[in-house]
């Protein structure tokens, strides 16, 4: 395909060489994988602990940080997760959008009624105003597995 390099880097590592370069990023991140746990997926549930999603939760932020370095002023970044917890999602969505002012969060585009918007506040913790954008899906609710999807724009 014309126009696409495949590049194995550690993630975090690439916006130092390509600052501004992708006019859109995908962040798949690695997460706790808590939206796989109805599905019985015992590898999921042995490997889940506080502090994993601690731990996870601040290489999420890295990831993040350095995709939104690397998308040009009005480009976008997708970020998603196949885990449930509010720390791994709208908490990192938060904390990126608080320290990176040039980016917003966005709407999706995924307007299906069985998605839910992102928690607005969880544990006593309010989230950033607009992470209502993002979509949730959670078990039961859709005939997915849950996962969590956010868009963020660049400021021209």
């Amino acid at each position: 395909m014309d126009g696409v390099q495949t590049l194995c880097s550690p993630g975090a590592a690439l916006a130092t060489d390509l600052p501004a370069c992708f006019d859109r990023v995908l962040v798949d991140a690695p997460c706790s994988g808590e939206g796989r746990w109805h599905g019985g997926a015992a590898k999921a549930w042995a490997q889940w602990s506080p502090a994993g999603v601690r731990r996870l939760a601040k290489r999420q932020v890295d990831l993040l940080e350095a995709a939104c370095t690397m998308v040009r002023p009005g480009g976008r970044v997708v970020y998603s997760t196949c885990t449930l917890a509010p720390e791994e999602n709208e908490g990192v969505l938060t904390r990126v959008c608080r320290s990176r002012p040039e980016m917003s969060l966005v709407s999706t585009g995924l307007n299906v009624e069985a998605l839910l918007s992102g928690m607005e506040a969880f544990d006593g913790r309010a989230f950033h105003e607009h992470v209502y954008l993002a979509r949730r899906m959670v078990p039961g609710h859709a005939p997915w597995t849950g996962f969590f999807v956010a868009a963020l724009q660049r400021a021209d």
